[in-house]
């Protein structure tokens, strides 16, 4: 006998990603800076993004530094995927399920979902920011046993993630030159 149906809400500012999936429900995330499209060589990286979530088989992404009309490239290359795009932060979700408005109920489970983009530069400004979503998403936080997803670049480099050699390239792209 099949499992009741299970109904799983994202929910970003508003928009609901509705999940529909049987009893254990499973489903892969990533979150994943794509720098404008481009990789360290300033090459376009739309196809090898797209490669990788589909090697992976993700099925929500949040993606940061989305902006610029790439975004539609790299969807045109998964068409199972359906997506949100928030502008004013170049932040930007692909869903593999269905995006669309519907009403929290009795057999829905809510899961807020965040896909956040820290200041890279200023540990105090990151400090912030995250007091600032502290503050606001305080109701949300208080309960512990609410189902969250956080995505997103927290950009919260510590010297132990790296070899030494990595860190040092890491701190000269990190670093403004006349």
């Amino acid at each position: 006998m099949a499992s009741p149906e299970i109904n799983i809400l994202f929910d970003s500012r508003n928009t609901w990603t509705r999940f529909i999936m049987m009893s254990n429900p499973t489903f892969k995330l990533a979150s994943y800076n794509v720098h404008g499209w481009s990789d360290a060589n300033y090459e376009e990286n739309c196809e090898r993004v797209a490669a990788l979530i589909q090697k992976y088989d993700i099925d929500l992404v949040g993606f940061q530094e989305s902006q610029g009309d790439d975004f539609g490239k790299v969807k045109s290359l998964l068409p199972a995927h359906e997506y949100v795009v928030d502008r004013t932060w170049n932040t930007s979700v692909l869903s593999r399920f269905p995006i669309c408005d519907v009403t929290p109920g009795a057999k829905n489970l809510v899961a807020p979902y965040r896909n956040v983009h820290f200041n890279h530069v200023s540990e105090e400004r990151r400090l912030h920011e995250l007091s600032y979503l502290k503050k606001t998403l305080q109701p949300l936080l208080s309960d512990a046993r609410a189902l969250q997803i956080w995505l997103g670049d927290f950009n919260a480099l510590t010297r132990e993630d790296y070899n030494l050699e990595e860190w040092n390239n890491l701190s000269l792209r990190r670093t403004w030159l006349d």
